[in-house]
C-alpha cells in the first residue's frame, strides 16, 4: 500500500490538486497529505519490509508541497483550511524537509495572531510548526540553515512575545510550546555558538517577562525548564540558580506524615481531612494486599524505607510544574517510580494529582492502583523496575500481565467496585488468556489491553488458580525471571483458554460482581450495621453538621477483615475501625454533613470487608440551606469565615444582561487575604481573570467588561486572616419589568453550576423554562430564599419548564447546573 511507486504516483498527482487548492478540502488535498504522512510512518517503523523511499518520492512530495504553499488560499486563516494545513505541515516534518520550508515556519509565525485562537485547526497548525522546529533538530540541514541563518531563533522569540495574550487562558498552552523550543536552541551539542549566543538573552527575557505564580506560569517553567537542561551551568545569568526550589515551595508547599505507615505525602493544597481520609485508605490497603500476596516480608536486598506522594492540585497543575520538579513525563495519569531498592534508604515515589473532574468525592487519581504497584514491588517482585520482563523483546514471557493487571483488580476489589471497562472487555470477549499473558509496555492496544484485559487475567487466576499465582510470587521473589518463569508460563500458558472464556461469559453475566468459580466464597463472618440511614437536619451550604455515628457489628463466626471505609456526596466520614475486627466486638463510624448546594442532598456510607454479607451500606440524607457564604447577592456584604494559609473559600456571583460598573472587593480584618475573580468558570490560584495581589486585606477587582452569567470569586490566605468582609455590586441588569422574568448565563463545564439573581413576587402562580443547547442535561432548581428550601426540581434535557406557587414578599432565585454537556442557557417566564 505504501511502496515507492505508489508514493511517487500519490505525490505527482496531489501536486497538481494542490496547484488550485480552494482553502478546504473538497478536492482532496488533505487526504493526500494524509497518505503521505502514512506512508513516511509505516516505512520509517517497518523499514526491513520498506526499503527507505528514493529521491523520486522526495521530489514528487516537494512538487505537493511547493504548490500547496504557492496557493493564495494557503494564507488564508479559517478552521476548513486549518485543518488542511495542520496534516501539510506535518508532512514537510514527516518528510525531513524542515530546513526547505523554513522561511515558511517564519512566516507563519510572523502571521499568528488572536484571531487564529477562534480556529482550533489553525492552533493546530501552528503548533505542528512548533513540533517541526523541534524535530528539526534531528536533521543536519535544518542544523546548518539554523546555523547560518539565526532569524530562525529571533522569529520565535517574536512569536513568544506577540503572543503574550495568551498568557493566563486557555489558549497559554501555545505560547507555552514556543518557550519550550526557544529554549531547545541552547544546546550546543547540536547548534553552533553563535545560535545559542542569539537565543540566551532571548530565554532570559521570556523567564523574567513571565513568573511561575500568576503570570503565564506554564510558559515561564517552559522557557526555565529548558534553561534547566541545557544551560544549568549558567543559571546565574538567567536568575534561575534557587528557581526550582522556590517553585517547589510555591506548588508543594504542605507535608504530612502518615501515622503509622512509611507514607510520606506532599501536596500542593490539601485539607487536614484530605490528609487523613488519604492515609486511612492506604493504611487499610497495606493489609488487604498482604492478605492477597501471603508475604512474609520484603523481597530479599529490597532497602526501600517509604513512598512519598507528591501530590499537585489538578491534572493542569501537574502537566505544568511536575516535568520540572521531577524530570517526569506528565502525558500521564500519574506516575510511579521505584527508585533503586538496592539502595540502604531509598525512597520510592508516586507523582500524582487530585481528580479534578471528579465531584461526588475528592480523591487523588488512580491512588489505590499506584499504591498496590509500591506494595507489589516492595513485597513480590526482586530487583528494580528494569529487572522484570516487560517490553516485547521479552515475549512470550512477559511480567506485564501481572504487574497491571494486580495493581487494577486491587484498586477496585480493594474498594470493592465494579471495573465497567472489564465487563465490556469480557462481554466482548475480547482477548484470550494466552494474548493477556503476552501484554508488554510497547503494545499499540495498550490501554484496553493492559487494563480492563489485564484485571481480567489476574481476577481469573487469583480465584481459579491461586496454587499457580502462590508459586508465580515464589519466582518472582526470587529474582528467577529468566528459566524458572519460562518454564512457569510455558505450563500455564494454554491451559486454562476455554475455562478463561467460561470465566468471562459469567463475569460478564453477573455485571462483574463475582461468583465466577474460585474465589474462597461461604463461610466467613457476617456484619451489620446499627442503621440502615441517617438522616441529617438543614444545614447551611458550606458548614458542617453534628456528627452522628453509626456502629459496624461482626456477627461472625471468624474475624471481620474491614478493607475500606467509604462516603459518597456532601459527607464526610472518620472511624476506629482497625483492618481486623473480632467476632462480636464493633468499631464506630461518626459522619458529618457538609452540603456543597441547598436543597436535598444524599450520600452513602459503604463498608467494604470480607463478610459474607458484604458490603454494608447505610443511605445519609440531609437539607442544603441558602448561605451567605455560597452565593454573592448585589451589593450585600459577607463575613468571610476566619482562615489559615492556603486554605480557599469560594463563592458566585449571578450577573445580569445590562448589568454595569461590576466590582468585588474585600476588606477589613487582620492578616493577608488574596481576591480571585474568573467569568465562567472556578476561580484558582492560578486560573483566573482578576488578580490584584496586594499585602493585606483591601483588594478590588474592577470589571471593565461586564459579561452576563456566572462569576467565581475566591479567596485564598497568602498568611492566615480574620475579620473580613467580601462584597459585589453591580449596577442595572435585573429580572425585567412588568412580572416577567429573564436570566441568562453560560456554564462552561460539565457539573458546572450558576444562581440567579434574586428577585421577589407577590402571591400565585409563577412559570420558568430553561433553555439550554441541544444534546445536554442539565438540574433545574426554584429556590425560596426566604424560607431556606428547594421548591421544584426538574432534571432532563432542555427545555425544562417550573411552574410554582409564589409567596407574596419572599425572595427566589434559580439555580441551573449541566449534569451532561455545558453551553449558553437562558431562562423566561413570569411571576405574580
Amino acid at each position: 500500500m505504501f511502496s515507492a511507486s505508489k508514493m511517487s504516483a500519490v505525490a505527482n498527482y496531489a501536486a497538481a490538486y494542490a496547484a488550485s487548492y480552494p482553502g478546504d478540502d473538497t478536492t482532496g488535498v488533505q487526504q493526500f497529505a494524509l497518505y503521505l504522512r502514512a506512508g513516511y510512518y509505516v516505512q520509517y517503523y517497518n523499514s526491513s519490509s520498506i526499503p527507505t523511499y528514493p529521491s523520486s518520492v522526495t521530489s514528487g512530495v516537494t512538487a505537493y508541497l511547493d504548490a500547496f504553499f504557492a496557493s493564495s488560499h494557503s494564507y488564508d486563516v479559517n478552521d476548513a483550511h486549518g485543518a488542511v494545513l495542520n496534516e501539510v505541515i506535518t508532512l514537510t516534518a514527516s518528510s525531513n524537509q524542515e530546513a526547505r520550508y523554513a522561511s515558511r515556519y517564519k512566516a507563519l509565525l510572523n502571521d499568528y495572531n488572536s484571531s487564529y485562537n477562534a480556529y482550533y485547526n489553525m492552533q493546530a497548525a501552528m503548533d505542528s510548526v512548533l513540533t517541526a522546529y523541534f524535530q528539526g533538530a534531528w536533521q543536519p540541514d535544518w542544523v546548518s540553515t539554523v546555523n547560518s541563518d539565526t532569524s530562525m531563533v529571533t522569529t520565535l522569540y517574536d512569536f513568544v512575545t506577540h503572543s503574550s495574550f495568551n498568557a493566563n487562558t486557555s489558549n497559554e498552552w501555545l505560547t507555552r510550546d514556543a518557550a519550550g523550543e526557544l529554549a531547545h536552541f541552547l544546546d550546543n551539542t547540536v547548534y553552533a555558538a553563535n545560535v545559542v549566543s542569539t537565543a540566551k538573552p532571548l530565554v532570559a527575557g521570556v523567564i523574567s517577562s513571565y513568573n511561575y505564580t500568576n503570570n503565564g506560569p506554564s510558559i515561564f517553567i517552559a522557557a526555565v525548564s529548558g534553561q534547566d537542561y541545557y544551560d544549568s551551568a549558567n543559571c546565574s545569568y538567567y536568575g534561575t540558580c534557587n528557581t526550582k526550589a522556590d517553585v517547589k515551595a510555591y506548588v508543594q508547599g504542605q507535608t504530612y506524615q502518615c501515622p503509622g505507615d512509611a507514607i510520606k505525602i506532599v501536596s500542593q493544597g490539601m485539607t487536614a481531612q484530605q490528609f487523613s481520609d488519604s492515609c486511612a485508605t492506604l493504611h487499610n490497603e497495606v493489609a488487604y494486599i498482604h492478605g492477597l500476596m501471603q508475604d512474609s516480608g520484603a523481597v530479599a536486598g529490597d532497602n526501600t524505607i517509604g513512598l512519598e506522594i507528591d501530590e499537585f492540585n489538578s491534572s493542569a497543575d501537574y502537566a505544568t510544574y511536575a516535568g520540572y520538579l521531577y524530570g517526569i513525563s506528565t502525558n500521564n495519569g500519574g506516575l510511579s517510580m521505584e527508585g533503586d531498592p538496592s539502595q540502604p534508604g531509598n525512597v520510592a515515589h508516586f507523582y500524582c494529582y487530585h481528580a479534578d473532574w471528579i465531584t461526588a468525592d475528592w480523591e487523588i487519581w488512580n491512588l489505590w492502583h499506584e499504591f498496590t504497584h509500591y506494595m507489589d514491588a516492595k513485597y513480590d517482585l526482586a530487583g528494580d523496575f528494569s529487572a522484570a520482563p516487560t517490553s516485547n523483546a521479552d515475549l512470550p514471557y512477559s511480567t506485564v500481565w501481572w504487574i497491571e493487571g494486580f495493581a487494577e483488580y486491587v484498586s477496585y476489589s480493594y474498594r470493592n467496585l465494579v471495573d465497567s471497562g472489564a465487563v465490556s472487555t469480557a462481554t466482548n470477549h475480547s482477548y484470550t488468556l494466552p494474548t493477556l499473558f503476552d501484554n508488554t509496555y510497547d503494545m499499540s492496544n495498550y490501554e484496553d489491553r493492559t487494563y480492563p484485559g489485564g484485571y481480567l487475567a489476574v481476577n481469573f487466576m487469583i480465584n481459579n488458580h491461586r496454587a499457580d499465582i502462590d508459586t508465580m510470587l515464589g519466582i518472582f521473589r526470587a529474582g528467577a525471571y529468566g528459566t524458572s518463569y519460562h518454564t512457569f508460563m510455558d505450563g500455564i500458558r494454554n491451559s486454562y483458554s476455554s475455562e478463561f472464556e467460561a470465566f468471562e461469559t459469567c463475569f460478564a453475566n453477573n455485571g462483574g460482581t463475582g461468583g465466577c468459580g474460585g474465589g474462597g466464597g461461604g463461610g466467613g463472618p457476617t456484619a451489620s450495621l446499627s442503621s440502615g440511614s441517617l438522616t441529617f437536619g438543614s444545614t447551611n451550604v458550606g458548614s458542617t453538621s453534628a456528627a452522628q455515628n453509626v456502629s459496624l457489628i461482626n456477627n461472625g463466626p471468624g474475624t471481620l477483615s474491614v478493607s475500606s471505609v467509604s462516603i459518597s456526596g456532601d459527607y464526610l466520614q472518620t472511624n476506629n475501625c482497625n483492618s481486623a475486627l473480632p467476632s462480636g466486638s464493633s468499631c464506630t463510624v461518626s459522619v458529618t454533613f457538609k452540603p456543597t448546594a441547598s436543597g436535598t442532598r444524599t450520600g452513602s456510607l459503604t463498608v467494604s470487608d470480607n463478610a459474607t454479607n458484604g458490603p454494608q451500606t447505610a443511605s445519609l440524607t440531609g437539607t442544603g440551606a441558602s448561605s451567605s457564604g455560597s452565593v454573592l447577592t448585589n451589593g450585600v456584604g459577607v463575613a468571610i469565615s476566619d482562615a489559615s494559609a492556603n486554605h480557599p473559600q469560594n463563592w458566585t456571583m449571578v450577573v445580569p444582561a445590562g448589568a454595569t460598573n461590576l466590582v468585588f472587593s474585600i476588606s477589613g480584618g487582620t492578616g493577608d487575604a488574596d481576591l480571585y475573580v474568573k467569568f465562567g468558570s472556578a476561580a484558582t490560584t492560578s486560573s483566573y481573570d482578576c488578580r490584584p495581589y496586594i499585602s493585606g486585606n483591601n483588594e478590588t477587582c474592577t470589571i471593565a467588561n461586564v459579561q452576563a452569567g456566572t462569576y467565581s470569586v475566591m479567596v485564598n490566605g497568602y498568611s492566615a486572616y480574620s475579620g473580613v468582609t467580601l462584597k459585589g455590586s453591580y449596577a442595572g441588569g435585573g429580572t425585567g419589568g412588568g412580572g416577567n422574568i429573564s436570566f441568562a448565563g453560560t456554564v462552561a463545564t460539565q457539573g458546572g453550576y450558576a444562581y440567579t439573581p434574586q428577585f421577589t413576587s407577590g402571591a400565585g402562580n409563577a412559570t420558568a423554562t430553561l433553555s439550554v443547547p441541544s444534546g445536554t442535561q442539565w438540574r433545574f432548581d426554584v429556590i425560596d430564599n426566604s424560607a431556606n428550601q428547594v421548591l421544584k426540581e426538574k432534571s432532563g434535557s432542555g427545555p425544562l419548564n417550573l411552574t410554582f406557587t409564589a409567596t407574596a414578599g419572599h425572595s427566589y432565585s434559580f439555580f441551573v447546573e449541566s449534569t451532561l454537556g455545558s453551553g449558553a442557557w437562558s431562562i423566561t417566564g413570569s411571576r405574580p
